[in-house]
Formats: C-alpha cells, structure tokens, sequence
C-alpha cells in the first residue's frame, strides 16, 4: 500500500476556515435564564460542556467518515428509505456517484430530502469515491479506518484500505461479513457491530419499558 505524508497542521488550518463564524447580530442573548445545574456548587463552567459536545460530534463524523453506503435513485424508493434507516442507525453515510441523468442539483436534493424525512441520515455526493474503491455496482457497503478516512479529505489522498460487501444485504450483515477478515479493519467492523446490536437493545429495552 501506498504511503504519503500529511501535513495535518494545513489540514486543521483548512477544517478550522470551512465554517463561518454567525454574524453577531444573529446571536440573541436576551431572556436569557441560568439553569439550575449551573447555579450549583462546584459547577466547573460551560467550557467542560462544550468539549464534550464537540467530541460527541467529532466521534459521529469519524463514524460517518468510515462506514459508507454507494448507492442510486435509481434504486426502489423503499430500499433507499431502508437504506437510510440503517444508515442512521449505524452512523453510516450514504453515497451517489453523482446527479442521475436529467436532474438539477435542486432537484436531486428535494428527492433525497423526500426519502430522508423523518430519518435524517447523512447523503454525498461523491463520484472520486466510487473510483477510489472500484465501485462499479450499488448498493456497496465500504469500511474502511480511521486514519484512511482522514486522508481521503485530501485531494492528493493515496490509495487506502478498505473492506466492500457488494449486494443488496444490510448494513449489520454487511459489517458481519467483514469481521471475518483477519485484518485490523475485521475488528473494527466486529466492534461496529457490536455497537449497533447494543444500540438495538437498548432501545428496545427502553421502548418495552414505556
């Protein structure tokens, strides 16, 4: 396998540059009340709160960045759905190539928001991923490691290691499949998995007790 260094100072720079700062006319502070919590001895300030905001949505990026899902709009509107279910579940993202033929950017977007209400699942587009991994029939499940994943924010991003399960199965039989490799990554689907059956249980667990 290919190897390259990545200067991650530029790639932090870059990350840091790609969300604007809210205009200060935008950020409304009146009316505002402490909450109790705050008020109590010992409270250690917002900042603690914020860090562990910020490493709940680092971990769901890194998910999503690891566990992809290559699919269509040409596929039935049902498994799309199914797809995106799983997808949310799973902290997946789900892939197209790119526009289907005919389609305006606003036009695929209104057809995917229709296919995502109420599941609210991650969608890209991204047709420099479907080379990368040799995609050449959807659906197409793909895992593949952290460090990998980070590379592939880079334009000059070498070839990666990755596990894809071609075919119409789930997302958890997919992961399943993977975890008999003997590479890291077989862990790693091992330990998705595991997640996600524990996920399951739990809300079913608090469902029944409703």
């Amino acid at each position: 396998m290919q190897t390259q260094q990545v200067d991650l100072a530029k790639t932090m720079d870059m990350a840091n540059k790609a969300g604007p700062l809210p205009k200060q006319d935008a950020i409304k502070t009146e009316n505002l009340s402490i909450p109790s919590f705050m008020q109590k001895k010992g409270f250690g300030g917002v900042a603690p709160l914020v860090a562990s905001v910020k490493d709940q949505l680092t971990n769901q990026m890194k998910k999503e960045r690891t566990l992809m899902v290559a699919v269509t709009l040409s596929m039935p509107n049902e498994m799309l759905i199914d797809y995106a279910k799983q997808a949310k579940e799973a902290g997946a993202v789900l892939v197209l190539r790119g526009l289907p033929t005919g389609d305006t950017l606003p036009l695929t977007e209104a057809r995917i928001a229709k296919l995502n209400r109420g599941v609210n699942a991650t969608w890209n587009i991204d047709p420099t991923l479907f080379r990368k991994f040799k995609i050449d029939k959807v659906p197409s499940t793909i895992l593949v490691d952290d460090y990998a994943a980070r590379k592939m924010e880079l334009s000059c991003a070498p070839d990666v290691s990755y596990l894809r399960v071609d075919g119409e199965v789930s997302i958890r039989q997919a992961l399943a499949i993977m975890s008999h490799d003997k590479s890291d990554l077989g862990h790693v689907a091992q330990k998705r998995l595991d997640q996600i059956e524990t996920q399951i249980e739990t809300q079913s667990e608090a469902g029944g007790a409703r």
